[in-house]
């Protein structure tokens, strides 16, 4: 189960690559348990617990070598018993890209999308017959309009 969670988080970055390489495969592993990385050893400089685990993946992108860095950190929940940090190193120019463009989506999503989901989930409760139906749609065209 955490193997395949971890290779999620790394397609969530190969997708971004999907036009040049539809194809990702793991070409080497190398657990790192006892050498944390030094985003870890950064944030456990600022009070937080260093990982129980880390992984280093090498990619083939389709004749490309991705080097990823994965820290396995506790969870807080026994519904999420662990949380796994997943990232591109920062050796290519690329990858310094991936990151800022998946951590932009995450923000976007999480601060338009949920809002824009809440509302119109509000408006759903609200309607109560045709006509209301109706009502929506016509205010909904009008500021489309605008």
């Amino acid at each position: 189960e955490v193997i395949e969670k971890t290779w999620d988080a790394v397609l969530q970055y190969e997708r971004l690559h999907f036009h040049k390489c539809d194809c990702p495969k793991l070409a080497s592993f190398e657990g790192l348990s006892g050498n944390p990385s030094l985003k870890a050893k950064l944030l456990n400089k600022l009070g937080y617990p260093l990982p129980w685990d880390r992984h280093d993946w090498q990619v083939d992108r389709c004749g490309t070598s991705i080097r990823y860095i994965i820290d396995y950190h506790h969870g807080f929940t026994p519904q999420q018993p662990y949380i796994i940090d997943c990232r591109p190193d920062l050796r290519r120019f690329s990858n310094i890209m991936d990151r800022l463009t998946i951590q932009y989506r995450a923000f976007k999503y999480k601060h338009f999308y949920k809002q824009k989901q809440a509302e119109m989930e509000s408006q759903q409760q609200n309607i109560r017959f045709l006509t209301d139906l109706m009502q929506q749609q016509n205010q909904s065209n009008v500021n489309a309009k605008d």
